[in-house]
């Protein structure tokens, strides 16, 4: 056989060549598929050889990173009348492995069963790892399964890729059980195998797993690297262990290991979750310092932000500064956290000189000249300064000047707390980001969505709730969702259904959708038993019983009482929760319950407290015991199911009779004493009025008025009284002391009661609870003189108790 002239064509050596099958295997090897189709055809046409299953099969093989190719090769075995051998199929498989063609890597799995050949550990570890290429744990595990079927034992290849496509597809557990499989079956895991396993236990939120594993490598002989380090540090981080992450740091450093910036960084940012500012700085100091290793932006940025949480503004201010000194590279996350730190100072001049900077040196992000100057004065930006801000963005947006999602939302959101309300630019905002929707993470939605309700129309509405919903659809709240992903998932869909409520253009689709997934994500909650224990509260801990505390004052009861939830009555003098006051809401319902109902201990669920209402106020509280009745709760509120009625006594005579709608904004700054502030910027707020009385006292023009709100922002009824120039009375925080020392001589409590709730029982019933005017708000009523006859009519409806009904019916 004459096979020399193509050989010389391919300029291959001829002389140490035998066979044209052992060309092709060298081409194969060589992955030249081109060369080796060639030399396929022209073999067989210019020497008369004949390819056996062999010759096809070195093809498919030097078709490895050319899946197509790989099943045309494949297809050419059988239309030359030959039996593809586990050989062929195996080339095969490899290909579609490495180009993630997982489907067919499964479909050719399936033709190996129906030629009835033996499945191979290579054909089922190849197929597992093009699945996991493509995160597609459940075929990557059902692959490994048809193994244990097939008698065949996997290796240590075969669980590496299986614990791959578990990691990427965080299911945390799954990874565990194969990791306790393999020791099992002495398949001892190996350093890819282990850090395979810490990742999807961080990806997971699982520090304690990752930590776990990272102590049983020593173990089992498996050296632990920078990687394992690296993902369990990162896990802290996911778990707001600082602790345990810097233990974590100092055993990395202990085992002759030099851990690098990722290390460092998580660290830091596991103290900056935890407001552990001062470990934060020692630790970029270190790494700086002592051990030589440079900075970089995400490792500063958390150093800056732990500085800013921990109310060291002066620190994280002084940092920036030192990094423009040091000509460290800064970025737009530097100044905001700078400004919010300028913020927490509330030092404007601070605000206002970081403000002009960041306008001489530029930004790329669109949005942060608007979030700066929101942050900087939140209450009144200088009209010149906003209508800057306003200008420069509409020209970016005009030209087509490319922003990234998150831009866009957080522009939205600063135009609607600057009190923006220019209709072109919402209208380019709407476009430009309807145009990449798709592209939104689920926090920048709910920005996009708050930013824009008040202004948008229903079409962009429905874009945003649309695409929500859709993502809502392809989850199941109740597995494969981590907990932080599935509080985020709730917060945004609440979210967003409050914003569109309010703004007329709630979809009753998204509604829908979102109600399922909170009857999901309930149940998952209640099948759980909670979330983590709450401390002690200040009651527990002050060696006085509760009992004890309940004969010094007025005590809280009990008005409506369902099997998941039930209405309190609040005196004044007593706080929902949150241990600024002895007097505690909460431990009240921890007495009645006997401490049996989980969501009692879950602060982030608010304790199971659908709503607050300020300590010197008075009137009803509305709670849930479970968290099915604590979501359903919340939808019912945020979707405005839920009536709030207050009944009110001001100074001034409020004028007319009609309804009155107050929409001012208000403002205020968390962790502060400050009191809110009504206005054009700020949070959208609105309060509905009617006039019930004109009374006086002590020479003091009174208004009794019914009150139903929209909306329930701190201190939302007070400070909305104060801006239209008739604060509640005997409140210290609205008015001035001489008013409110003028108002305690003939009140002991703040006027301002919320005496109805109305709201529906897990059966979709209406239900109702009503509370009469606790005795110090009466016996002020009692003691103030009616301006005319329709106002002493007013008076003695309420002293009567007759005037206790719907709002809208007063």
């Amino acid at each position: 056989m004459q096979f020399s002239p193509v050989l010389q064509k391919l300029h291959l050596d001829v002389g140490e060549t035998k066979s044209p099958n052992a060309v092709l295997a060298s081409l194969a090897r060589r992955r030249l598929w081109r060369e080796a189709a060639w030399a396929l055809q022209h073999l067989r046409a210019e020497s008369g050889f004949e390819p056996t299953v062999f010759s096809h099969n070195s093809l498919i093989s030097s078709c490895r990173d050319h899946w197509q190719k790989a099943c045309s090769a494949l297809k050419d075995v059988q239309r030359n009348s030959l039996e593809a051998d586990v050989v062929s199929y195996n080339s095969a498989i490899s290909a579609y492995e490495k180009s993630g063609r997982w489907e067919m890597g499964l479909a050719v799995l399936g033709q190996v069963r129906r030629s009835n050949l033996e499945l191979s550990v290579i054909s089922l570890s190849v197929t597992i790892s093009a699945c996991a290429r493509a995160a597609r744990w459940q075929p990557a595990l059902s692959a490994l399964g048809a193994m244990r079927q097939e008698q065949l034992k996997p290796n240590t290849i075969s669980y590496s890729a299986a614990l791959s496509a578990c990691e990427k597809g965080v299911q945390w557990g799954q990874a565990l059980r194969i990791l306790s499989e393999m020791r099992l079956l002495k398949a001892e895991p190996n350093l890819i195998s282990c850090n395979t396993a810490i990742s999807a236990c961080e990806k997971g939120e699982q520090w304690e797993l990752s930590f776990r594993i990272l102590c049983n490598m020593q173990a089992s002989l498996v050296e632990a690297d920078k990687v394992s380090f690296n993902a369990a540090i990162s896990a802290c981080e996911k778990g707001e262990q600082w602790q345990r992450a810097l233990c974590t740091l100092r055993a990395a450093r202990s085992c002759s290991l030099r851990p690098d910036v990722v290390s460092h960084s998580a660290a830091i940012s596991a103290c900056e979750k935890c407001r552990e500012w001062e470990r934060a700085l020692v630790t970029l100091c270190e790494m700086r310092g002592k051990l030589g290793i440079e900075a970089n932006l995400v490792s500063v940025n958390a150093a800056l932000s732990a500085a800013e949480k921990g109310s060291a503004w002066e620190r994280s201010l002084g940092m920036l500064a030192e990094m423009q000194k040091q000509l460290l590279e800064s970025d737009d996350i530097s100044f905001s956290i700078a400004i919010s730190a300028c913020d927490r100072s509330t030092d404007v001049g601070l605000g206002f000189d970081l403000c002009s900077s960041l306008e001489l040196v530029g930004s790329a992000d669109l949005s942060l000249p608007a979030w700066t100057l929101a942050r900087t004065f939140p209450s009144n930006a200088p009209d010149d300064r906003r209508l800057r801000v306003v200008d420069e963005a509409l020209v970016r947006l005009r030209s087509g000047d490319f922003a990234r999602p998150r831009e866009l939302a957080s522009l939205a959101a600063a135009s609607a707390k600057l009190g923006v309300e220019e209709p072109e630019l919402f209208h380019q905002l709407a476009a430009a980001a309807s145009a990449k929707i798709a592209d939104f993470e689920l926090q920048d939605l709910l920005l996009l969505a708050w930013g824009t309700a008040g202004v948008a129309d229903e079409t962009f509405a429905r874009v945003i709730q649309d695409e929500l919903a859709g993502r809502l659809e392809q989850i199941d709240a109740q597995k494969g969702l981590t907990e932080s992903a599935r509080k985020k998932f709730t917060k945004v869909a609440l979210g967003v259904v409050w914003a569109y409520n309010f703004a007329g253009f709630l979809s009753e689709n998204f509604l829908r959708t979102t109600r399922i997934f909170l009857l999901q994500a309930a149940e998952a909650l209640d099948v759980a038993g909670g979330r983590a224990q709450a401390p002690e509260t200040p009651l527990e801990r002050s060696g006085k019983s509760f009992q004890a505390r309940l004969t010094e004052a007025a005590s809280p009861q009990v008005v409506l009482d369902l099997d998941d939830r039930l209405v309190i009555a609040k005196p004044p003098g007593w706080e929902v929760w949150d241990k600024h006051t002895e007097l505690q809401l909460l431990t009240f319902s921890e007495a009645i319950s006997g401490r049996r109902w989980p969501i009692l201990r879950d602060a982030e669920s608010g304790h199971g407290f659908l709503h607050r209402l300020d300590v010197p106020s008075s009137g009803l509280v509305l709670a849930a015991k479970t968290y099915a009745a604590y979501f359903d709760l919340q939808l019912q509120l945020c979707s405005g199911e839920i009536a709030r009625d207050y009944v009110v006594l001001c100074h001034g005579w409020v004028a007319g009779n009609a309804v009155r709608e107050i929409e001012a904004h208000v403002y205020w700054k968390k962790e502060s004493s400050m009191p809110t502030v009504a206005g054009r910027q700020g949070k959208p707020s609105r309060t509905s009025l009617k006039v019930m009385a004109h009374t006086t006292i002590l020479g003091e023009a009174l208004s009794l008025v019914v009150i139903r709100i929209a909306t329930g922002r701190q201190h939302q009824i007070r400070s909305h009284m104060s801006y239209i120039g008739h604060p509640t009375v005997r409140d210290g925080k609205y008015t001035a002391a001489a008013t409110y020392d003028l108002d305690s001589a003939f009140c002991a409590q703040n006027c301002l009661h919320r005496y109805r709730l109305a709201f529906k029982d897990v059966l979709g019933t209406g239900c109702e609870a009503i509370e009469p005017l606790p005795t110090e708000f009466a016996v002020a009523l009692k003691s103030t003189t009616a301006k005319d006859r329709g106002s002493e009519v007013g008076l003695q409806r309420w002293l009567s108790g007759a005037a206790l009904c719907d709002w809208s019916q007063q």
